[in-house]
């Protein structure tokens, strides 16, 4: 999960280098209302914890992708030396595609990004 804030003189993302979970948390470590210079422009300005978003990494839904698919065809191979003919690799291959794709809605950005101070 990276945090975010667009920045006030170039409108552009800027990525804060603290890792927290929750907006209480990176109150605590770098206050409320906090000083922040834009990696792109190199302008400082000073920011509410409000103003930070937080974003998936696009890692995890890879690494499932790459899972549910190596499953899926792992699955149907295997299934296909041995003799039956089954959708079992498809089916689960599948469900783990989709449960990796389908994460968001219970992720700890959404958590981040629901939570106000």
């Amino acid at each position: 999960m990276k945090l975010r804030l667009i920045c006030k003189s170039c409108q552009k993302e800027s990525t804060l280098k603290e890792k927290e979970l929750s907006r209480p948390y990176l109150a605590d470590k770098i206050g409320e209302e906090f000083s922040h210079r834009c990696s792109t422009c190199g302008i400082e300005a000073k920011y509410h914890v409000n103003q930070v978003t937080a974003h998936n990494s696009t890692s995890i839904k890879l690494i499932g992708s790459f899972l549910g698919i190596a499953i899926m065809v792992g699955l149907t191979i295997l299934f296909l030396i041995t003799g039956y003919i089954t959708n079992l690799g498809l089916i689960i291959g599948g469900a783990v595609l989709a449960g990796s794709q389908l994460s968001t809605g219970s992720s700890n950005a959404h958590a981040f990004n629901s939570y106000y101070l």
